[in-house]
């Protein structure tokens, strides 16, 4: 990608002005940028399944399970 690629968006004979090299760019880029922020939101979610999975299988730990993955956590006075 990175030896053929700015070739075609950006030629030696449309220096220094390659507008369609900008616009592919920037779509590029942007593209780049939202894949990222997916990736972190799935990563947070992940972490946010686990974390609830594991307080599920701690018996000392009460769970609201009716308000979804994101519920309160009530841990019982025991002690």
């Amino acid at each position: 990608m990175q030896a053929w690629l700015p070739i075609v968006i950006s030629p030696q004979v449309e220096q220094p002005r390659v507008h369609k090299g900008n616009i592919t760019t920037a779509c590029l880029d942007a593209g780049l940028i939202i894949t990222c922020l997916v990736v972190l939101f799935m990563s947070k979610r992940d972490e946010r399944r686990a974390k609830t999975l594991q307080l599920a299988s701690d018996p000392s730990v009460d769970l609201d399970l009716e308000e979804g993955i994101d519920a309160k956590v009530k841990i019982s006075d025991d002690t």
